[in-house]
């Protein structure tokens, strides 16, 4: 791609280039009850950073069981479970390969968490308004986990910040990701700022994340 083709660092092109990586995440957690037997286990620990809304930089460590081998990652196969930890923070979540991890960020002393729930839009947006992201929104605030509305996050300054249940070319050797490769795994320029959570949903209407 020529640098000409890019116009800023959250324009379209670079958005689009981010929507096959979720659209592909969120397709291999829904397929993991039908793939999962007969596969061996691959457990796997990292360290990944997170480039913040006001551009800090935090280390996060990040636990995954794993498939052999399987879709969408040859090398990696389905997830099964998955943790995330922030110890500064006390922070602590885990997920039996129910949600795919978006956004990680600190703001006056809380963390703010976002994922994306594995479950059919039209289940999710039953008795919600039009526009709604298909997004579950948490703040850990004082050692405990809050589940907040979409109006109750700052959609404008989250990013989508931490990789997905696909990692790109990142197999299960390794043990360090930096903010340029979790660009580089969510399909984003590695030197880009990561896209906000409404740039990231307003770009994806057309891959169903947006309730109709």
């Amino acid at each position: 791609m020529q640098i000409s083709q890019v116009t800023n660092s959250s324009g379209g092109i670079l958005m689009r280039r981010c929507l096959w990586h979720i659209t592909i995440a969120v397709a291999s957690l829904l397929s993991v009850s039908s793939m999962v037997a007969c596969s061996s286990k691959v457990e796997k620990r990292w360290k990944e950073e997170a480039r913040l809304h006001d551009d800090r930089a935090v280390i996060i460590d990040r636990y995954s069981e794993s498939a052999r081998s399987g879709f969408p990652n040859s090398k990696i196969g389905n997830v099964l479970y998955q943790e995330i930890h922030y110890a500064p923070a006390g922070f602590s979540w885990s997920t039996p390969a129910t949600e795919e991890p978006l956004s990680f960020d600190l703001m006056d002393g809380d963390v703010y968490f976002v994922t994306i729930p594995v479950q059919g839009l039209a289940q999710f947006c039953s008795n919600k308004p039009k526009g709604t992201y298909q997004a579950n929104f948490y703040r850990w605030k004082n050692g405990r986990m809050e589940r907040l509305s979409q109006q109750q996050v700052p959609v404008d300054h989250l990013r989508m910040n931490i990789s997905g249940v696909s990692r790109g070319l990142y197999s299960e050797n390794s043990t360090y990701l930096s903010a340029a490769d979790v660009n580089d795994a969510n399909g984003m320029l590695s030197y880009a700022p990561p896209p906000t959570l409404r740039q990231v949903f307003e770009e994806m209407q057309k891959n169903f994340l947006l309730c109709p």
